[in-house]
């Protein structure tokens, strides 16, 4: 049963961005977007495990990270596929 891994990160930042970005969503409010210097980091991974020759099974995971304009997020899923 072969494996794989893949692992991935990156970091970004913006310099000196302006905005006047509003967004009302009905039910939920009125928001603005957040201008300024802003740094933050992606990452990710994924591990697959081969069942048979035409079944595999995944996990994965991916997020962000950054500071108080953005915040933490994780997101993960799990996955299978077949090949015809």
């Amino acid at each position: 049963m072969p494996v794989s891994l893949t692992l991935a990160g990156n970091m970004a930042q913006s310099f000196g961005s302006t905005t006047t970005l509003t967004v009302t969503v009905p039910g939920a409010g009125t928001t603005t977007a957040a201008g300024g210097d802003a740094t933050w980091g992606e990452f990710g991974a994924r591990i697959e495990m081969q069942i048979t020759d035409r079944w595999a099974v995944d996990l994965d995971c991916n997020g962000t990270a950054g500071g108080d304009a953005m915040g933490t997020a994780l997101h993960a899923g799990v996955g299978a596929s077949y090949v015809f």
